[in-house]
């Protein structure tokens, strides 16, 4: 399970949306890659990462890629280009980078990333400050089942 608040932060609760869509769909998938917050040791080698807080938010989560169990994050990196959700800030996954609207950069068009980490492994979803980061409309995912955030009540019922 990935941390979704500690002392004096929390997800942004846009990202507590997405993460909760995508455990739910695939409960049986790996999770070894997913993240939210940084490492001490993350935060000193990367001290301007998404995964410190920020005014007590953390707006950046990782999402484990694994096809085998139906989380294909390059093809959710896709998913993510042709919706152009305004909550997205860039997203990194398999060496390219792609910035949402009001960026440096022309939205929606992948480009090369050549950091240190290709996250080959993950997807990283990081979303805009608050208040947009914590709009909680569910996340536009294709073929991933489940477009609705668990609220713990039944989103169907027979009949």
């Amino acid at each position: 399970m990935v941390a979704k608040s500690g002392s004096g932060w929390y997800l942004a609760k846009s990202l507590v949306t997405l993460f909760d869509q995508i455990d739910h769909a695939f409960p049986g998938r790996d999770t070894s890659s997913d993240g939210t917050i940084a490492s001490k040791a993350h935060q000193i080698a990367n001290p301007n990462s998404d995964h410190s807080i920020h005014g007590g938010v953390v707006y950046a989560l990782d999402i484990t890629h694994d096809p085998a169990h139906g989380v294909d994050t390059y093809a959710l990196f896709e998913q993510f280009r042709h919706a152009k959700d305004e909550r997205v800030e860039y997203i990194i996954s398999n060496r390219k980078i792609m910035s949402g609207t009001g960026q440096s950069h022309e939205a929606w068009v992948p480009r090369p990333y050549n950091g240190t980490n290709p996250h080959d492994m993950h997807i990283h979803m990081n979303v805009k400050d608050v208040p947009v980061g914590d709009e909680t409309q569910a996340w536009e995912l294709g073929a991933i089942p489940i477009l609705i955030p668990t609220t713990g009540k039944p989103s169907l019922a027979k009949g």
